[in-house]
This record gives structure tokens, sequence and C-alpha cells, in this order.
């Protein structure tokens, strides 16, 4: 988490990976699921709350259309590339205006993929 007087420029969006949490499955892979973190931090003298509700709005526009995002994976024997299965939508929260005329907003997204056991 940033502090609002390090913020260089307003809007300024945060991404944070948290906990990982994995499922064995059979056939030697395991299902993963990430938590990660988006914190939006507006300062609008006008409307901090309607700039907030906007970019919180473009985000979750953007989470539903990209489910699976490619990424790639760096190992001593190479790299991977590989995609998310799904990502959901946890919570959504904001300071309500306690902050005003600054803003502050949280995303909490589990991202789902794929995780291939290494073999011993």
């Amino acid at each position: 988490m940033i502090h609002f007087s390090d913020v260089p420029d307003f809007p300024y969006i945060s991404v944070t990976p948290g906990t990982e949490i994995r499922e064995d499955q059979p056939s030697n892979f395991s299902w993963g699921f990430l938590v990660v973190n988006i914190r939006v931090y507006v300062d609008n003298e006008d409307d901090a709350q309607g700039e907030l509700e906007k970019i919180i709005s473009d985000i979750e526009f953007f989470l539903d259309g990209n489910l699976n995002v490619e990424y790639t994976i760096e190992r001593p024997s190479g790299v991977q590339t590989a995609c998310t299965t799904n990502i959901t939508i946890d919570s959504i929260a904001t300071d309500e205006g306690l902050l005003d005329p600054k803003g502050l907003g949280e995303i909490s997204i589990t991202v789902q993929y794929e995780k291939n056991r290494l073999h011993s």
C-alpha cells in the first residue's frame, strides 16, 4: 500500500499480489488461486467519489472481458507461456468520502490458473 503523499500523479492504480493457494489434482497439475489487491487513488476537488467510481467501473469492465490473461513463467529450464483460467472479483470497497477531496478504492480479485507440478 502506498501513502497519498507518495503518489506521483493522480489518478494512481497499484496492483499487489497477496496470498496464493494451491489445490492438488490428479494428472500432475494443481489449481492455483492468487489473491490480488487493486488500489485506486484519486485527488479531485470537485467529485473524488465520482471519479473513483468511474475508474472502478472501468477496471470491472476490463476484468469481466479479460478472464484469460496470458503470462510467462521463467524457470531454469526455460520460459513457459501460460494463461489464467478465471478471474473473480471478490470485493469492492471505497473510503465512502471520508478522505475527500482525495479518494481511495480497493478491488480484491482471485486469479485462477493451472499450475503444473514439477517432477523430482
